[in-house]
This record gives C-alpha cells, sequence and structure tokens, in this order.
C-alpha cells in the first residue's frame, strides 16, 4: 500500500492487521478485495475475507474473480440492503450453493436449521 492508495481508510483498518475483514453496499467490491490481498502478500498475514451478496453473479464474481474466504448470501429479509430485488434467501443459498458448490458461504431459529439442513457451511445474525 502507497499515499496514493484510493481508501486511506481500509489501508488504516489493514495495518492493524484485523484477522478479518467484511465488505458490503458497494458496485466494485473486488477493487477492496485486491487491495487486502496486496497488503496480506507484502505483510505475510492472512486476513480472512467475507463479502455480502444478492445474487448470483455477485457470488460467482466473489469466489471466483475476487477469491474471498467467505461468501455471506443476503436474502430479501435482511432490511432491504443492497438489489432491491432480491430473491428469497433460501432460493438465494440454493442458487448460490449450485453455482458455487465448493465455495465459501453465510436470519430467525427455523431458517438456521433450514439453512444448515439445505447445505450452508454456517449462519451469520445481525440485527
Amino acid at each position: 500500500m502507497t499515499e496514493t492508495s484510493e481508501d486511506l481508510c481500509l489501508e488504516a483498518i489493514l495495518e492493524e492487521k484485523p484477522a478479518a475483514i467484511w465488505f458490503a453496499f458497494d458496485t466494485d467490491l473486488g477493487k477492496y478485495v485486491v487491495q487486502v490481498h496486496a497488503f496480506d502478500n507484502e505483510h505475510e498475514h492472512k486476513t480472512v475475507i467475507f463479502v455480502m451478496v444478492n445474487t448470483i453473479e455477485d457470488a460467482l464474481h466473489a469466489a471466483n474473480k475476487c477469491e474471498v474466504d467467505v461468501i455471506v448470501a443476503q436474502g430479501n429479509k435482511a432490511g432491504r440492503h443492497g438489489d432491491i430485488e432480491v430473491l428469497l434467501l433460501l432460493y438465494l443459498l440454493m442458487a448460490v450453493k449450485h453455482a458455487v458448490p465448493n465455495g465459501p458461504m453465510s436470519i430467525d431459529r427455523h431458517t438456521i436449521t433450514a439453512l444448515i439442513t439445505m447445505g450452508a457451511d454456517g449462519v451469520v445474525l445481525s440485527t
């Protein structure tokens, strides 16, 4: 990272060598993921990268192009963040797991049970 970095906030965060970082709500999250990978390579560090997605296309991009560690599939019950036309979480999860079968992934008590049964590796809960 240099002083000409586009995002000085991200650079300051990475200087603290976080265990993980979570990206969401941007049209080009890949540019930030590239910065994290570059920092980690230069500093012999591994930051676990989480990326929230609303679509199958975003999941494929995160897994294949950005090489993130965890994909968090956000369905339509997540406060309507991100895309307006978002699939129900259960449908989105099935589609993402089919598109990225060995990919990284991420709700109420009943939904957790359903997601784990359907193949989610874990579940992220928030308010």
